[in-house]
């Protein structure tokens, strides 16, 4: 009992120029890069590729900041695994200081079966307009 985790959205950008980490994500990539790092303890394996972090508060009525932006130069599924597109990066918004808990319980005695997961998200109600002006942030303006 007592589950926490952040409820965050992430918008994903396709990039046309190979400046991104992306390519590093296929099997032969990861075995370099992290050859790579045993022996120089450099390279993509030495960053955790969460690049840029800011955070902001959503009112003057807020002491502390409630909202991070992380900015991650691949793109990735939920799970880690690479998305189709060669190079990308991501855009992530999370919120700070989640009020909701949840659970993990056993599902069976196998233990290759997973456990079930309920982070309860839903009980913690996001107001609309936190998410509007996270979204405004995050997406470039076409102007």
């Amino acid at each position: 009992e007592n589950l926490q985790d952040h409820v965050d959205i992430s918008i994903k950008y396709s990039c046309k120029k190979p400046v991104t980490y992306t390519p590093a994500l296929t099997f032969w990539k990861k075995l370099f890069v992290g050859i790579q790092w045993i022996i120089n303890k450099s390279g993509a394996g030495a960053t955790n590729h969460f690049e840029a972090n800011g955070y902001i508060r959503t009112g003057n009525h807020i002491k502390r900041p409630n909202i991070q932006f992380v900015f991650i130069p691949l793109l990735v599924n939920r799970d880690g695994s690479p998305l189709s597109e060669k190079h990308g990066f991501q855009s992530t918004v999370m919120l700070l200081r989640p009020k909701s808990r949840g659970t993990i319980k056993i599902k069976s005695k196998n233990p290759k079966i997973s456990p079930l997961f309920d982070f309860l998200f839903s009980a913690q109600i996001v107001p609309p307009c936190v998410s509007i002006t996270c979204f405004e942030i995050l997406r470039p303006n076409p102007e």
